[in-house]
Protein backbone atom coordinates (compact mmCIF):
# COMPACT_ATOMS: atom_id res chain seq x y z
CA UNK A 1 0.00 0.00 0.00
CA UNK A 2 2.57 2.42 0.83
CA UNK A 3 4.71 1.57 -2.28
CA UNK A 4 1.31 2.15 -4.38
CA UNK A 5 1.13 5.80 -2.57
CA UNK A 6 4.84 6.60 -3.39
CA UNK A 7 4.73 5.45 -7.10
CA UNK A 8 1.42 7.81 -7.52
CA UNK A 9 3.09 10.71 -5.51
CA UNK A 10 6.23 10.56 -7.87
CA UNK A 11 4.37 10.31 -11.01
CA UNK A 12 2.09 13.21 -9.75
CA UNK A 13 4.99 14.93 -9.38
CA UNK A 14 6.73 14.03 -12.39
CA UNK A 15 4.07 14.70 -14.19
CA UNK A 16 3.77 18.45 -12.72
CA UNK A 17 6.80 19.27 -13.79
CA UNK A 18 6.97 17.98 -17.34
CA UNK A 19 3.24 20.08 -17.80
CA UNK A 20 5.09 23.26 -16.62
CA UNK A 21 7.96 22.65 -19.01
CA UNK A 22 5.56 21.96 -21.70
CA UNK A 23 4.03 25.11 -21.01
CA UNK A 24 7.71 26.70 -22.40
CA UNK A 25 7.02 24.99 -25.48
CA UNK A 26 6.73 28.61 -27.48
CA UNK A 27 10.35 29.20 -26.75
CA UNK A 28 11.17 26.50 -29.12
CA UNK A 29 13.26 26.94 -32.32
CA UNK A 30 14.96 29.23 -33.95
CA UNK A 31 14.73 33.41 -33.18
CA UNK A 32 16.70 36.27 -34.79
CA UNK A 33 17.18 39.50 -33.58
CA UNK A 34 19.02 42.64 -35.12
CA UNK A 35 18.62 44.75 -31.52
CA UNK A 36 21.70 43.15 -30.11
CA UNK A 37 24.96 44.90 -31.59
CA UNK A 38 25.22 43.21 -34.89
CA UNK A 39 22.30 41.20 -34.60
CA UNK A 40 21.71 37.68 -32.07
CA UNK A 41 20.05 34.26 -32.67
CA UNK A 42 18.65 32.15 -29.75
CA UNK A 43 17.99 28.82 -30.36
CA UNK A 44 15.68 26.34 -28.77
CA UNK A 45 15.34 22.66 -28.54
CA UNK A 46 14.11 19.88 -25.96
CA UNK A 47 10.56 19.10 -24.88
CA UNK A 48 9.53 16.43 -21.87
CA UNK A 49 12.41 16.90 -19.07
CA UNK A 50 14.92 19.28 -20.07
CA UNK A 51 15.09 22.38 -22.88
CA UNK A 52 18.47 23.32 -24.36
CA UNK A 53 18.78 26.84 -25.83
CA UNK A 54 21.74 28.80 -27.46
CA UNK A 55 22.40 32.49 -27.76
CA UNK A 56 24.72 34.11 -29.45
CA UNK A 57 25.14 37.55 -30.45
CA UNK A 58 27.85 39.99 -31.84
CA UNK A 59 28.71 43.06 -30.44
CA UNK A 60 29.51 46.18 -32.33
CA UNK A 61 33.27 45.94 -31.91
CA UNK A 62 32.73 42.20 -33.64
CA UNK A 63 33.34 40.29 -30.38
CA UNK A 64 30.87 37.52 -30.06
CA UNK A 65 29.15 36.37 -26.98
CA UNK A 66 27.92 32.49 -26.46
CA UNK A 67 25.14 31.23 -23.94
CA UNK A 68 24.56 27.87 -23.25
CA UNK A 69 21.61 27.55 -21.37
CA UNK A 70 19.51 24.56 -19.83
CA UNK A 71 16.10 24.29 -18.61
CA UNK A 72 15.68 20.88 -16.22
CA UNK A 73 12.08 19.85 -14.46
CA UNK A 74 12.01 19.53 -11.20
CA UNK A 75 10.24 18.32 -8.62
CA UNK A 76 10.55 22.52 -7.49
CA UNK A 77 9.53 23.26 -11.34
CA UNK A 78 11.44 24.39 -13.86
CA UNK A 79 15.15 25.51 -13.34
CA UNK A 80 16.97 27.57 -16.44
CA UNK A 81 21.06 27.16 -16.21
CA UNK A 82 23.08 29.17 -18.50
CA UNK A 83 26.58 30.66 -18.72
CA UNK A 84 28.19 33.06 -20.67
CA UNK A 85 31.12 31.83 -23.11
CA UNK A 86 33.69 34.07 -24.98
CA UNK A 87 34.94 32.89 -28.07
CA UNK A 88 37.82 30.40 -26.98
CA UNK A 89 35.28 28.51 -25.09
CA UNK A 90 36.41 30.38 -22.08
CA UNK A 91 33.48 30.64 -18.58
CA UNK A 92 32.63 34.32 -17.73
CA UNK A 93 31.53 32.49 -14.61
CA UNK A 94 32.76 29.85 -12.61
CA UNK A 95 29.32 28.69 -12.19
CA UNK A 96 25.94 28.00 -13.67
CA UNK A 97 23.45 31.39 -13.52
CA UNK A 98 20.31 29.58 -11.96
CA UNK A 99 17.45 31.25 -12.33
CA UNK A 100 13.68 29.12 -11.15
CA UNK A 101 10.18 29.49 -13.09
CA UNK A 102 7.94 32.50 -10.86
CA UNK A 103 5.35 32.69 -13.80
CA UNK A 104 4.15 31.27 -16.81
CA UNK A 105 0.90 31.15 -18.95
CA UNK A 106 0.61 30.86 -22.42
CA UNK A 107 3.26 32.28 -24.44
CA UNK A 108 5.33 34.06 -21.39
CA UNK A 109 7.69 32.70 -18.64
CA UNK A 110 9.25 34.78 -15.90
CA UNK A 111 12.41 33.34 -14.36
CA UNK A 112 14.03 34.66 -11.02
CA UNK A 113 16.60 34.27 -9.10
CA UNK A 114 16.44 33.29 -5.72
CA UNK A 115 18.61 35.92 -4.36
CA UNK A 116 19.69 38.93 -6.64
CA UNK A 117 23.72 38.80 -7.31
CA UNK A 118 25.13 41.78 -8.56
CA UNK A 119 25.99 42.37 -11.88
CA UNK A 120 23.68 39.42 -13.10
CA UNK A 121 19.54 40.20 -14.36
CA UNK A 122 17.46 38.99 -11.02
CA UNK A 123 14.43 37.99 -13.89
CA UNK A 124 14.66 36.69 -17.51
CA UNK A 125 11.17 37.13 -18.84
CA UNK A 126 9.95 35.62 -22.36
CA UNK A 127 7.09 36.83 -23.95
CA UNK A 128 5.92 35.56 -27.08
CA UNK A 129 3.22 37.07 -29.96
CA UNK A 130 2.69 35.58 -32.95
CA UNK A 131 6.65 34.92 -35.12
CA UNK A 132 7.77 37.30 -32.34
CA UNK A 133 9.53 36.78 -28.61
CA UNK A 134 10.31 39.27 -26.84
CA UNK A 135 13.05 38.40 -23.70
CA UNK A 136 13.46 41.24 -21.03
CA UNK A 137 16.85 40.71 -19.16
CA UNK A 138 16.49 42.82 -15.83
CA UNK A 139 14.89 43.16 -12.26
CA UNK A 140 11.37 44.01 -12.05
CA UNK A 141 11.71 44.43 -7.94
CA UNK A 142 14.33 47.42 -8.97
CA UNK A 143 13.65 51.08 -8.97
CA UNK A 144 16.50 51.65 -10.65
CA UNK A 145 16.28 49.69 -14.38
CA UNK A 146 19.72 50.85 -15.46
CA UNK A 147 21.27 48.17 -17.76
CA UNK A 148 17.58 46.40 -18.24
CA UNK A 149 17.13 45.77 -21.53
CA UNK A 150 14.41 44.20 -23.89
CA UNK A 151 15.57 41.78 -27.28
CA UNK A 152 12.80 41.59 -29.93
CA UNK A 153 13.70 37.87 -32.12
CA UNK A 154 11.52 37.07 -34.84
CA UNK A 155 11.02 33.24 -35.51
CA UNK A 156 13.23 32.02 -38.72
CA UNK A 157 11.47 29.68 -40.41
Amino acid sequence: MKQSFLVAALLVLSMSAKADLDSLSFMLGEWHSADFGKGATEFWTGGGTSMAGVFRGELNDGRVITEFIQIEATEAGPVMRWNHYNENYSRWEAEPIEHHLKESKPGYANFAMKQAVKGLPMNLIYSQSGDELTIWVGDLGAEDQTGAFELKFRRME
